[in-house]
């Protein structure tokens, strides 16, 4: 029977695949899902003498606010400082590249907490909104400045995020000293965490109106990793996040051609037809 590989043997960067899409899994689905009912917030309006009002907020919400903010952010924060321990910093402009790093893994880490809170607090007032307005939508000020926030400022941001957190992953992995052909397990590892990937950057998004965006920053990831491929003579099957990012891009653009042709294109930005839309 084929031996699999521990943990401490396996490489780094197929560590970093395995830890950022199962904790991800954790925290938008099961851990969210233990959590019902919510509760009364109340307000005191100072402009009004003190009045108070108040609003209901699902314990999901927060706890998804939570999970998917702050908390993520500090796990991705040490997975980065796990992977940038496998960069030799001895090599000409290494140090300066590992900077560089941080300060994108710290912007990725505002982007993607401030997408999550805008994302969940806003969808909460077009829910009240819609509610409110005898489940009518408009095109009135206060409900585009509503919609914006939820569906187009809090999506895009979000996968901004996710995709500069990879991103920060592959410099990383393309500056790391530790390069060898992957394990059996470590193959297998890897191409199911390109799929995992996939969801994030593909289906995900049509709902949250932000394909087309991650269907233009995948095909020029893609279009980059094939010419550094080329260039530098790299063995994909030695760098996992390489490989996990390629296959990746190749679905998330292989949904897009398919979705399209079965769905056809809006005339309009986001362009794609949501799930919603098509039930």
């Amino acid at each position: 029977m084929p031996k699999f590989t521990s943990f401490k043997e396996s490489c780094r960067h197929v560590n970093f695949l395995i830890i950022f899409l199962l904790t991800l899994l954790l925290f938008y689905k099961i851990i969210p899902s233990f959590y019902s009912g919510g509760i009364n917030i109340w307000v005191n309006i100072s402009e009004l003498d003190g009045e108070a009002g108040h609003f209901w907020l699902s314990i999901r919400i927060i706890c998804e606010i939570i999970l998917m903010g702050p908390v993520f952010a500090i796990i991705y924060y040490f997975l980065m400082k796990y992977l940038i321990k496998g960069i030799d910093e001895t090599r000409k402009y290494n140090k300066y590249y590992v900077v560089l790093i941080e300060i994108g893994v710290i912007t990725f880490i505002c982007i993607s907490v401030m997408g999550h809170a805008i994302h969940m607090l806003f969808d909460k007032g077009s829910w009240l909104y819609y509610y409110a307005n005898n489940e009518q939508m408009d095109t009135s000020e206060l409900y585009s400045f509503i919609y914006y926030s939820d569906e187009w400022l809090g999506h895009h941001l979000i996968h901004i995020g996710y995709f500069g957190y990879i991103s920060m992953a592959l410099i990383a992995e393309f500056l790391g000293k530790e390069h060898r052909m992957m394990n059996w397990d470590e193959k297998i590892y890897t191409i199911l965490s390109g799929i995992g990937l996939s969801l994030i950057w593909g289906y995900s998004t049509y709902e949250g109106q932000a394909a087309f965006m991650m269907l233009i920053l995948c095909s020029i990831l893609l279009i980059i990793e094939v010419i550094i491929i080329l260039i530098k003579k790299i063995n994909p099957l030695e760098r996992p996040i390489l490989l996990a990012t390629m296959i990746t891009c190749i679905i998330v653009i292989g949904l897009f051609i398919w979705w399209t042709n079965m769905f056809g294109i809006k005339a309009y930005y986001p362009f794609i037809y949501q799930p919603s839309e098509l039930r």
